[in-house]
């Protein structure tokens, strides 16, 4: 599998929020956590090492601040009626704007096909989630009402396994 590059923004997160995290890898539909948590702002696909150093070189020449994201609810990603990605998705206008900067300084090199869902993936459930369990989750999550973002980074995946290749501080 090639190695897939996204620009994303890392979150601030409290000691509180991993602690939360502990409890979700206690549910018997054995979450899997993949780290860095992060918020996708905009996904490139496979980069030539020319587009990487556009990419750094354009995220160096934009003017982006840190900013807090309100948490509006728990949800799923779903295929065929599994919830494969439990998610928090987040409001904020900034985020967007963000997003609308990234598509409008590298949509030359790829165009994203999906609506913008400004979201922080949680878990990845291995089997079907019950009711119970979701309420569970929503529960031990309920005390994340924001996020603060400090930085993006350019970040690839591959084979799920996830690289920060340059980290950018917001101001």
């Amino acid at each position: 599998m090639d190695e897939q590059y996204y620009i994303a923004a890392l979150p601030n997160l409290s000691v509180e929020f991993y602690q939360a995290v502990e409890d979700v890898l206690r549910l018997p539909c054995y979450p899997e956590i993949r780290l860095p948590f992060h918020t996708t702002l905009y996904y490139l696909g496979n980069l030539t090492t020319q587009q990487k150093v556009s990419v750094i070189e354009g995220l160096h020449a934009l003017e982006l601040q840190a900013f807090t994201a309100k948490v509006v609810g728990l949800n799923f990603f779903q295929t065929d009626n599994f919830p494969h990605t439990c998610y928090l998705q987040l409001d904020s206008v900034y985020l967007n704007e963000l997003n609308a900067q990234m598509a409008k300084a590298f949509g030359y090199i790829h165009k994203d096909k999906l609506a913008f869902l400004p979201h922080i993936s949680i878990c990845f459930p291995k089997l079907a989630i019950t009711t119970a369990q979701l309420e569970e989750l929503e529960q031990i999550l309920s005390a994340v009402n924001s996020i603060d973002f400090k930085s993006i980074y350019l970040g690839s995946v591959i084979d799920n396994v996830t690289r920060i290749n340059t980290e950018f501080k917001l101001k």
